[in-house]
């Protein structure tokens, strides 16, 4: 798409709907430009919830209704490098063949105390002659207990989302990403871990296998 140098400006007008206490529904229409001929109408629909974050003072939350209603949330932010490294020319509309390297970010939401996690993640290429292009991702995921009295813990993730761009393959845009991996705690908050995963068009020809490196940083936060 002819974007210019890729700045995009977007105005949009939409309506909101409470489902729930923390839950709502939204949709949008809107207008989007750039610099170069792209132009298009869009058309959005989102579902949101609101996070209620308890801020402590000097002497903490000692006790009473405030304290007794807060809920603790646990959550994990990734740095993470991630690299397709079996496409071949028929994925690729230059013809070229070899790795892709991309960067991004991941963030993990724990629901309650459970071992299960909603998890997003948003990369981006940085190597392997495809500029431009981008992938997000979105699913739930599975992380063991402690191996054996390690620090290592097996994780396992079903994602689902889009990618486009670099002259790759996508077709509508759709992509699924299975994976599966291994973390290793380094201290009580932070982590390393490895994985290996399919990423696959739904009506593409790329089908690569990706292998990737991340680093993990644990918090929590507080909420009614």
């Amino acid at each position: 798409m002819d974007t210019g140098g890729g700045g995009l400006a977007k105005a949009s007008l939409g309506l909101k709907f409470l489902a729930a206490e923390d839950l709502s529904i939204d949709a949008r229409t809107g207008y989007a430009a750039s610099g170069g001929r792209f132009q298009a109408r869009t058309l959005e629909v989102g579902l949101s919830y609101a996070l209620d974050v308890a801020v402590f003072g000097k002497r903490g939350v000692t006790g009473g209704p405030v304290a007794d209603s807060l809920r603790v949330y646990s959550w994990r932010t990734h740095g993470i490098a991630q690299q397709y490294t079996s496409v071949n020319t028929s994925m690729r509309n230059d013809c070229e063949d070899g790795a892709i390297s991309l960067v991004g970010v991941k963030l993990d939401a724990f629901l309650g105390t459970s071992a299960y996690y909603l998890t997003g993640q948003a990369q981006s290429a940085f190597a392997g002659g495809v500029g431009g292009y981008s992938v997000g991702l979105m699913g739930i995921g599975y992380l063991s207990g402690p191996l054996a009295g390690t620090d290592v813990h097996v994780f396992v993730e079903a994602l689902g989302g889009a990618a486009g761009g670099g002259g790759i393959k996508i077709g509508g845009g759709g992509v699924v990403q299975p994976s599966v991996g291994v973390l290793y705690d380094v201290s009580g908050n932070t982590g390393i871990e490895a994985s290996v995963s399919r990423i696959r068009a739904l009506r593409g020809d790329l089908d690569s296998t990706a292998v990737g490196l991340g680093v993990v940083f644990r918090f929590s936060t507080a909420g009614k």
